[in-house]
């Protein structure tokens, strides 16, 4: 394990499936937590200090960042859940407090669903509900695989996909977001399970196949639902404060969806209050 100027030590835990990237801060009760579709655990290190007096965790998802692949494409959020609950069997963690956002929400629900001994608190962050046809055709238009070019065009597109040519673009954000997409960015092994999403799809067909309304029933963890405003995800996040049962919803300003880059002071205040007293 290395540690960075930032006191972030980074680390990889060997599982049945193959080795896990993660980043970690602080010390404490530990907040395990999930990125989204094709992040990975570098997504979340700048927002460590926002959750200060915990142990922060950032796992990086199986196939993604520099975490293995999996022998076999993953086909169900229930083989994700399980390679969190081996994350935590490495780290010698018998339970943890979890946040998850967007790809990693659902995996989160899926992990608090099967493994309720193993989650104390619940944070769920634009958590959606694909298990439909739209949904199958939304994920199929959003993730693919860019056919590698001689003249790297197709790097021009990706870094264009990140952000790159947006006024004010974080260029440090972008260049890693863009490392990220390219870890993934092969259809190499899973053109058959995935078909043209490639590596990046790997995610995203799991949790178009998980319903995650239903499952949210089997959530037993006190659980906050942060969204935006304005998303459009806002009536999964209503309907889900019915079916947990201990359970509230925070709704945030936003553009769209809401994202932590949008409001980190607004997402860190209202999960620091959540996580020092739940209120549910």
């Amino acid at each position: 394990m290395t540690t960075t100027r930032q006191s972030v030590r980074r680390g990889f835990v060997a599982t049945p499936h193959g080795d896990i990237e993660y980043r970690e801060a602080g010390e404490g009760t530990p907040l395990l937590m999930m990125h989204a579709t094709p992040a990975s655990s570098a997504s979340f290190e700048p927002h460590f200090p926002l959750i200060p007096g915990r142990r922060v965790i950032a796992m990086t998802t199986l196939g993604y960042g520099e975490s293995s692949r999996p022998p076999e494409p993953y086909r169900s959020v229930e083989q994700y859940a399980q390679s969190v609950a081996w994350f935590l069997d490495g780290l010698g963690l018998d339970r943890v407090d979890l946040f998850g956002t967007h790809t990693g929400g659902v995996i989160a629900v899926g992990v608090a669903a099967a493994f309720s001994d193993r989650v104390g608190l619940l944070v769920l962050d634009e958590v959606g509900n694909y298990a439909n046809a739209a949904g199958l055709e939304l994920h199929s238009n959003i993730h693919r695989y860019y056919e590698e070019r001689p003249d790297g065009s197709h790097l021009v597109e990706i870094w264009r996909r990140m952000g790159g040519d947006r006024p004010g673009a974080d260029f440090n954000r972008v260049t890693q977001r863009l490392i990220d997409n390219l870890r993934v960015n092969s259809v190499t092994g899973c053109e058959e399970a995935y078909g043209h999403m490639g590596w990046e799809g790997a995610g995203p067909y799991a949790i178009c196949r998980f319903d995650t309304e239903e499952n949210a029933r089997r959530i037993t963890a006190p659980t906050l639902l942060v969204y935006g405003e304005s998303s459009k995800l806002r009536p999964i996040g209503e309907e889900l404060e019915r079916r947990i049962p201990r359970s509230r919803l925070v709704l945030l300003p936003s553009e769209g969806m809401f994202t932590i880059d949008q409001g980190p002071e607004l997402w860190g205040a209202a999960v620091r209050e959540f996580l020092s007293e739940p209120g549910v």
